[in-house]
């Protein structure tokens, strides 16, 4: 075996193939390498280097500083003050008049299923923000749980009276309060790193059309299970269909990464 590695070294030595000790180096700790310094193999070697050097270079180039995620009860948090300050802001731009003519459990009955749907959806979507936290529960069964919830206290708590739903008003106007919530969210979920883009998209518009609900419900004057079932309850299924279909379609409309 010794005989045979003299022989082949001997050969390469007459075919001008020569291994230069940095050859046996790792590809790291090569310096110095000159084009053209080496013949046949040892050149292909030396071309593997240098593109291995190219390639961390590259990488290393769009390497950036890491901001730490705050915790999970900080975003949860954020998210709520979201939900109460564009709530309390609405209160007083569409005014108050549905909550003057109604029952102190009417008002505060669904008032307080709105802030605890809202809960709920702040802390799913906290831990949306980051990849590896466990899931409770995924946004259509979140979505149809509180939609169900919150049809039961209408119908329940609301009379049935006669005449035409009238919802589209209700709708256009809870939808359109609803978007300056889902802004201010969606700058919040910009300081993580989801994934799931049509969770977080379904999540934030959820939370999203509960702030428009809200503000629907204190400042609308129909009182009728019909009407609020069409006008009201709409506006937070709404947010989260578009905000799930806009977050599927998100990847298809970022530009595409460039090759290393």
């Amino acid at each position: 075996l010794g005989a045979g590695q003299r022989d082949r070294r001997r050969t390469d030595r007459r075919q001008g193939v020569g291994v230069a000790r940095d050859e046996r180096r790792p590809f790291h700790e090569v310096v110095d390498r000159q084009p053209g310094r080496e013949t046949g193999a040892a050149a292909g070697r030396q071309d593997m280097v240098r593109a291995g050097h190219v390639i961390a270079d590259r990488l290393l180039e769009t390497l950036r500083p890491v901001t730490p995620l705050p915790s999970r009860t900080t975003l949860v948090g954020a998210f709520l003050a979201v939900f109460a300050v564009v709530t309390a802001l609405l209160f007083a731009f569409v005014g108050t008049r549905g909550a003057q003519n109604m029952t102190v459990l009417q008002l505060a009955g669904v008032l307080a299923a709105i802030l605890a749907a809202a809960s709920l959806a702040s802390f799913s979507l906290s831990g949306d923000m980051a990849p590896g936290q466990r899931r409770f529960v995924g946004p259509a069964t979140m979505t149809a749980g509180i939609l169900f919830v919150l049809s039961a206290l209408i119908f329940g708590l609301f009379p049935w009276s006669e005449g035409s739903i009238q919802g589209w008003h209700c709708f256009l106007s809870g939808f359109a309060c609803s978007i300056p919530a889902v802004l201010l969210v969606l700058w919040v979920v910009r300081l993580g790193a989801p994934l799931a883009y049509g969770t977080v998209g379904a999540t934030a518009g959820l939370l999203g059309g509960l702030v428009g609900m809200a503000a629907i419900h204190v400042g609308c004057s129909l009182l009728s299970a019909p009407h609020m079932a069409a006008g009201h309850l709409t506006i937070p299924l709404a947010g989260a269909t578009i905000g799930y279909l806009a977050g599927r379609a998100l990847p298809y409309l970022l530009p595409a990464h460039g090759d290393v």
